[in-house]
């Protein structure tokens, strides 16, 4: 490139420090959404689901001794204890960081956990006062699971406010 006036050079040097603007919030933004799990061999499977709900407060990670098959849930069973350690369930040797992003789905996610850390989870999903496995929808998004869960758990807030209004009604 050629530059033949300050007016053309201005423009160029102006236009690198945007590039270079443009690409540091691109990589911020990215950055934003990967989200990580700190695995260490040594804690309890309930560290993990600690980490885990405070990026999705309305989901629950629970562990299980075997992987389930599609569209199935896991047997009651084989749920190991959230203070069982992680050594007794894997095989690996070094903590481990398990990097996810709130657009992967549910499958995706337990695939992964399987794959990466030998860890074969399922995920719930929390309605109201319930938790609900999510096997019929694990092709949703965790983003989507999650705002579900804040959905169906802020309707049954509403719900049991508008029962106690009609009981103190009633005692009246």
């Amino acid at each position: 490139m050629r530059i033949k006036s300050s007016t053309d050079a201005n423009h160029l040097f102006c236009a690198i420090p945007v590039l270079s603007l443009h690409k540091k919030l691109l990589i911020q933004f990215l950055k934003s959404y990967t989200m990580q799990l700190y695995i260490r061999k040594t804690g309890p499977l309930s560290d993990i689901q600690e980490e885990f709900s405070r990026y999705f407060p309305y989901l629950k990670i629970e562990f299980y001794r075997l992987p389930h098959t599609e569209k199935k849930l896991s047997p009651k069973n084989e749920k190991l204890d959230r203070y069982t350690p992680v050594s007794r369930v894997v095989k690996w040797e070094n903590d481990k960081v398990i990097e996810f992003n709130e657009k992967m789905t549910v499958s995706q996610f337990e695939a992964m956990m399987d794959y990466e850390a030998g860890l074969f989870v399922q995920i719930a999903r929390q309605s109201g006062r319930v938790w609900i496995e999510t096997s019929y929808t694990d092709n949703w998004t965790l983003e989507e699971q999650n705002e579900q869960g804040k959905i169906m758990s802020s309707i049954h807030e509403a719900s049991s406010e508008k029962q106690g209004d009609w009981e103190d009604w009633d005692n009246q």
